[in-house]
Parts: structure tokens; sequence; C-alpha cells
């Protein structure tokens, strides 16, 4: 009993010494660069940019240039470096993934109700220079406005992730995957993996769109599907969950979004003054 006791006080011991320490920093009191003039900061993103092994983090802006700028983590703090220079009315959201292959992050990030376009941007590793921007590659350019929100994973169980992003004025979320050569492909293919209503509910009958996405496997089909040489994963959209049927690999999902139909999580009606809860599941039919 003394043993389990003794044992249990070590524990938590070692929980409360693991603690972190946080630290308010803010620009505004010359503690992080200032970003830049926007007042509409979007985006946010985290990642080892340089390779260093520490985390950096990026930040996406509209209203006015420049429309992504990183602080890059140094021995002396934060150094500010800016990865797009030009205006663009970039859209909450973002996501991070080695796009060419050559073993370093890249960037993605689309538009807002402004824009009709999906951008990503090909990481310069190891030759950053502060004042000059990474080149921006082009996945969409045409169609419905508004992209919020973006991630990567291996939907169709090819081996390989594809860009899973939503497409909020067309009420679609697209898939598209990677092309062999990225570099010099644009815009991207891409198919309709769902579309129609996801559960939104509005802030006050004004902003009438879902939001909101990550990957996940949902109902635990993979380990049963890989034996198959299948994998199933979940895409959660906001209010909505799509799921890839194990019967895609290695082939594009229909553009009418057939083999994805809507299921209830939470049918319960939001709470006044709240809005965005996680209501309903998209998966496979």
């Amino acid at each position: 009993m003394n043993h389990c006791l003794l044992s249990f006080l070590s524990l938590l011991t070692s929980l409360a010494a693991a603690e972190p320490k946080w630290s308010h920093l803010s620009s505004k009191n010359g503690e992080l660069p200032t970003p830049g003039e926007s007042t509409q900061q979007t985006g946010a993103l985290v990642a080892d940019l340089d390779r260093d092994g520490v985390n950096d983090f990026v930040l996406s802006f509209r209203q006015v240039a420049p429309a992504l700028v990183w602080y890059r983590r140094t021995n002396n703090g934060w150094e500010r470096y800016v990865i797009e220079k030009d205006f663009l009315t970039v859209e909450a959201g973002g996501a991070v993934y080695d796009i060419d292959g050559d073993g370093d992050a890249d960037l993605v990030f689309g538009g807002d109700w402004q824009s009709k376009e999906v951008w990503w941007w090909e990481n310069p590793y190891p030759k950053f220079d502060p004042k000059t921007a990474w080149k921006r590659h082009v996945i969409k350019k045409d169609g419905a406005t508004q992209h919020h929100d973006q991630t990567f994973g291996d939907f169709k169980g090819a081996g390989q992730p594809q860009l899973a992003f939503w497409n909020q004025g067309a009420k679609t979320i697209f898939l598209a995957d990677i092309p062999a050569d990225p570099r010099q492909t644009e815009p991207w293919p891409c198919f309709a993996m769902f579309s129609g209503r996801a559960g939104e509910r509005g802030d006050q009958g004004k902003f009438l769109y879902a939001e909101g996405m990550a990957a996940a496997d949902i109902d635990a089909t993979s380990a049963a599907a890989h034996q198959q040489s299948r994998r199933a994963r979940s895409a959660l959209a906001s209010a909505r969950v799509a799921k890839t049927p194990a019967s895609s690999t290695a082939r594009a999902i229909p553009a009418s979004g057939a083999m994805w139909t809507a299921s209830a999580i939470d049918t319960a009606p939001a709470a006044a003054g709240r809005s965005g809860v996680l209501r309903t599941a998209v998966t496979a039919s």
C-alpha cells in the first residue's frame, strides 16, 4: 500500500515538474517584431520551417500587405521573415506539408470571400532571407470564393496524402492529389468529396457557412482496411465528418460526391449566442 502511495506521489511530482511555464510576449511591448500594418490577422500555423528542431509560427493577413509573415525562433528571440510580400485576402485556416518532396515544410492557405484562389508557398530552405518572399503557386484559381480551412491526409488510401479544403462559396469540400510535379502544375486537379449543408447555423444569421477542418479515422476502420491494402480516413469539417470509402483506393473520388452521406452527431439546438458546435457527420454510404 505504502509502495503504491509513494509511486502515486512520485507520479504527481513528475507531472507537476513537467508543467510548462508560460510567458506572454507581445509586439505592442516590443517583445516580438511588429507583423505588419494589417489589423486583420486571419490565420496562424505552427511548424518547424527551418529544420532546426524548434517550432516557428506563421501569421496570415488580409486588408494590406504583407499577406504572410514567418516568426522564426532564434537564440536571441524571434525574427520576422516575409513569406508573401504582396496583398492577398487570405482566409483563416492553413496547412503544412512537404508538397514538393524536398524534405522541408511548405505552406497552404486559401483566399477569403473576395478570392477564388488557393495557394501553396515553396519553402526555400536553406536559403532564407527576411526580405525575400517565398515562391507562390496556385492550387485553385476559379470557381466559387472563400476557402476557410485546409488539411492533408491519405483519404484515398493511396499511400500518400492528399489535400482537402473547404470552398464555402460552393458549399463543398474538395480533394486534390498532390501533382507529380507540383512546382510546374497549376491549378491542381480536384474533386468534390462533399457538397451541401454542413450543419451551419451562422452567427445571428450573418455568416451561414460551415468552417473548421481536421483529419482522423473516426470509425476506427483503418486496421481492418489495411489488411485489405486499403485505408479509410475522415475529414472533420466543422459540423460534419467526411469519410472515404475503403473501395476508393488509388482512384479519384467522383466530383458528384455521391459516395458521401450525412449523419447526425449532435442535433441539439445551439445555446443562445453560440454557434460552431460540432453537429453532423458525413460518412461513406
